[in-house]
């Protein structure tokens, strides 16, 4: 019998490569855009697992994985994923209960250890091997990508003249994410720099600036943050023009 599985990432392409890979291993997965859609969607229906990405919008997975765990009756097991985990993001995760944490991309090893290790042993033994990998990635899938860099390189120039340091660096977080797993390394590399930003006078570090950032960080932040967007834009730029129109996800 195949899993029904619940994936909850903001980003686009992660919800389309996970669904894939699921997908090609003889399961279902129903994919959720934010922690809202990933509510209902849990409320609604009775999963086998659950693998919720720590850093979206609005909703956090931590925050997500607090709501959920007095409300799950039927104890399907929570997993965290995430472009980075350390010792003490792992912790807070599973302070909020989830059962575990995996580095993204969410492949095949991962699905069968988190079964395998939520006692789901029989469903995972049976399942079939995968048609791909993480480097064999449909044209759809890519032009899902394309579209995604153009649509956070935008967003990261809204944060930054918005003067909302946390939402650009979160922007540049799954840039990086998204890159290093599609083996982008220039946009990888750029969007590293975005994210590592540091304000130079930590007493506005908390909260939201008003205006510009510009004032309040090195003149180089600036550069940084346009390398990013045209290392975003000559991307998918390369990948639209590698990329048959109508191709399908397969």
């Amino acid at each position: 019998m195949p899993l029904n599985v619940l994936i909850a990432d903001d980003s686009a392409t992660n919800r389309s490569l996970f669904t894939l890979t699921l997908t090609r291993m003889g399961h279902h997965a129903d994919a959720a855009a934010s922690g809202r859609e990933a509510i209902d969607l849990f409320a609604a229906h009775e999963y086998d697992l659950a693998f919720i990405d720590l850093q979206m919008p609005q909703m956090s997975g931590f925050a997500l994985a607090e709501y959920l765990s007095p409300r799950n009756a039927r104890h399907t097991p929570l997993y965290a994923i995430s472009g980075f985990i350390d010792a003490e993001t792992e912790a807070r995760a599973l302070a909020a209960g989830f059962c575990g944490c995996f580095i993204k991309p969410l492949d095949r090893e991962k699905i069968l250890r988190a079964a395998e290790d939520s006692g789901l042993r029989d469903k995972s033994a049976a399942m079939p091997d995968a048609a791909g990998t993480v480097n064999d990635i449909p044209a759809r899938l890519l032009s899902v990508y394309a579209r995604e860099l153009r649509t956070r390189a935008a967003a990261c120039e809204k944060h930054w003249q918005a003067g909302d340091l946390q939402a650009l660096q979160r922007e540049a977080h799954t840039i990086r994410a998204l890159a290093e797993m599609l083996k982008t390394a220039d946009v990888a590399d750029a969007a590293a720099q975005v994210e590592n930003l540091q304000r130079a006078n930590h007493s506005i570090f908390s909260g939201s600036l008003s205006g510009s950032l510009a004032p309040h960080l090195p003149a180089a932040a600036g550069l940084h943050l346009r390398a990013l967007c045209q290392a975003c834009a000559r991307t998918a730029a390369s990948i639209e023009r590698r990329t048959p129109p109508n191709t399908t996800l397969t």
